[in-house]
């Protein structure tokens, strides 16, 4: 009987030894597969396009900037007031100077875009100075968005910048150039 109880005791141990082995070896498995989910995770933002869509302006736009003479300014005024201003509005800023970038771009260094971003007296008087229209003044500070194109003496303004024209924005800032 001492023998038998001792091989029950043996058997004992080896079901507790094999269970804590099956339980580790799970224990291991969720631990390895969180790792790889986080890292696969981490991964798809890395590699997740930012939302931003490429811009590329059109032919007419692109032999446009081609046979510019001389140096064009393009002052934009992107003067808002986060506390009030809907953010679709703020993305469409956002929008319309990637266009700029554009234009910078493919104008070949023909074209300069002078960014004004701040609510500063000078920044305001500046939008002022160019004939942009301020706007949502009734809802806290007053903001600005438009530009002014300036080249050899000359300005167009484009006093206030919509969203609902935004299919139209290339062609106006084309043609102010």
């Amino acid at each position: 009987t001492i023998a038998g109880s001792n091989h029950r005791n043996g058997g004992e141990r080896s079901g507790e030894s094999a269970k804590a082995q099956v339980l580790l070896l799970a224990l291991m498995v969720i631990v390895v597969g969180g790792a790889c989910a986080a890292f696969w995770i981490y991964q798809a933002r890395q590699a997740k396009p930012s939302g931003r869509a490429p811009i590329a302006l059109s032919a007419g736009t692109r032999a446009a900037l081609a046979t510019l003479k001389s140096p064009v300014e393009i002052r934009f005024y992107s003067i808002l007031d986060a506390d009030s201003i809907p953010g679709p509005i703020i993305a469409f800023a956002g929008r319309v100077d990637r266009l700029l970038s554009e234009y910078e771009k493919e104008a070949g260094g023909k074209i300069q875009v002078v960014r004004r971003n701040t609510d500063s007296d000078s920044d305001v008087a500046a939008a002022a100075a160019d004939g942009i229209r301020e706007f949502n003044a009734e809802k806290g500070e007053g903001s600005f968005l438009g530009l002014a194109v300036v080249q050899q003496g000359q300005k167009q303004s484009l006093a206030k910048l919509s969203p609902e024209w935004e299919s139209a924005l290339e062609a106006d800032f084309t043609r102010a150039i």
